[in-house]
């Protein structure tokens, strides 16, 4: 991630990006890094991380769908 080795970001700030966009190709967290991490500095952590998931899902809403009804599925213990 540029913003870390630029100073921009401190490490609760790209952990928190990081568990967002984990799972994206390279190329699809390029672009929600470019999108979410200008200004990233002056942001919370949550602002971050609730940014960051709304990007994802507008880049693979199909995808986002199928980690949602897992994690519901893992909750009820299915």
């Amino acid at each position: 991630m540029a913003g870390m080795s630029h100073g921009d970001l401190d490490l609760r700030k790209a952990f928190t990006f990081a568990d967002q966009v984990g799972h994206l190709c390279p190329e699809d967290a390029r672009k929600v890094e470019e999108t979410v991490l200008p200004g990233a500095d002056s942001k919370t952590p949550r602002s971050i991380r609730d940014r960051a998931r709304r990007e994802v899902i507008k880049i693979d809403p199909a995808a986002a769908e199928t980690r949602r009804k897992k994690l519901v599925s893992e909750r009820r213990g299915e």
